[in-house]
């Protein structure tokens, strides 16, 4: 909210705070690309160090959820005979947004 004496110097403040906005957008996007090289390397290093000790690396992120899949769709349609077409892509489809969401909460949450 702008409070002003006049209505000039409020439309003026108005322009001011829309074009600050548009300026901070498009500034902050010319920033992420001028350091991307800092951002990439704060993305390797990340990577790094939380599968350091791990044998399969950063493969385990794409391998868990394909592994998920494939066991869940070999018990729902071999074993129990779950009849829906093109289940495996409807499991992956839910799956991925299920871990997105899931892992942090698990694997960041206090003791």
């Amino acid at each position: 909210m702008v409070i002003a004496t006049s209505n000039s110097s409020a439309l003026q403040m108005n322009a001011t705070q829309l074009m600050i906005r548009h300026t901070t957008i498009t500034t902050s996007l010319k920033e992420v690309y001028e350091y991307r090289s800092l951002l990439i390397n704060l993305v390797v290093t990340e990577l790094r160090l939380r599968y350091r000790r791990s044998i399969l690396g950063f493969v385990w992120t794409m391998l868990n959820p394909l592994l998920t899949m494939s066991v869940i769709t070999v018990v729902f349609s071999t074993v129990f005979r779950f009849g829906v077409e093109d289940f495996a892509i409807l499991l992956l489809a839910g799956l991925l947004p299920w871990n997105f969401l899931n892992n942090p909460s698990v694997h960041h949450s206090c003791p």
